[in-house]
């Protein structure tokens, strides 16, 4: 497998060649600055195409709404709030569900 990495703020091209990566768009390290990675996979001696993916996210907008569960072993349910637990005051829409039982996915 090959890996190489551009920090390039457009989608860069494929790059084009496999192994050293030392021109002005891809690199064989990866660092904080890189946003784009390229892979390529060797197989029966042929590589492959390339395949580019983005390894950088872009800031979202913050939150205005949480919800908690959280489970307790008492027979008393936990009174705590939002604000309570998390020292925070600018949500609007919060909640906290409290439940004997963990949750599973």
């Amino acid at each position: 497998m090959d890996v190489c990495y551009s920090s390039q703020e457009a989608k860069p091209n494929e790059p084009t060649t496999h192994g050293i990566q030392n021109d002005s768009v891809w690199s064989n390290n990866g660092d904080s600055n890189s946003i784009w990675m390229a892979m390529s996979i060797k197989v029966n001696g042929i590589w492959g195409n390339w395949s580019i993916v983005k390894i950088k996210g872009e800031r979202g907008n913050d939150g205005t709404s949480i919800k908690i569960v959280g489970v307790y072993n008492d027979s008393v349910t936990p009174n705590l709030s939002v604000d309570n637990l998390l020292n925070v005051s600018n949500v609007d829409n919060s909640e906290i569900v409290w439940t004997k039982t963990p949750h599973t996915k």
